[in-house]
């Protein structure tokens, strides 16, 4: 090819020229879009339940999630939490399949509340106490 200055040069073939662009940036781009995506659908919740917010999640993060945001279960060493309600989001974060153990977040989440530990189990959805009494309800 001719410059118009006179000179001649030979172009780039386009794979050379993609070589050359500042492929950091668009590698950075798309890293940075993907953990977004990531990032966002992994705190989106799972349903919504009388306008609280329903997560289900593996065992480990319901209970580290719970553990952080509770006080229930602290004292019993071992013990993984299954789910947890706080009240201050409108949040319910739970272990897949366990339906008992989302009736007994949501009961908390209208109010009601439990004397002491309480667990939900199949048997017992209104949950039994560590002794294995029946957990003892009651509206604030």
């Amino acid at each position: 090819m001719r410059h118009p200055a006179g000179r001649t040069f030979r172009a780039a073939p386009h794979s050379e020229r993609l070589l050359k662009m500042p492929r950091i940036g668009i590698v950075l781009g798309i890293g940075i879009v993907s953990l977004l995506l990531t990032g966002c659908a992994s705190m989106l919740p799972t349903q919504i339940v009388d306008g609280v917010a329903v997560y289900v999640r593996d065992a480990k993060t319901v209970d580290d999630y719970c553990r952080q945001r509770t006080a229930a279960d602290q004292s019993v060493p071992g013990r993984r939490m299954r789910g947890c309600y706080i009240a201050k989001d409108r949040t319910i974060m739970v272990l897949e399949g366990l339906p008992e153990v989302l009736a007994h977040e949501l009961r908390h989440a209208r109010g009601e509340n439990h004397v002491g530990a309480c667990g939900a189990i199949p048997a017992h959805p209104d949950g039994l106490t560590p002794t294995g009494a029946r957990c003892e309800w009651y509206t604030r």
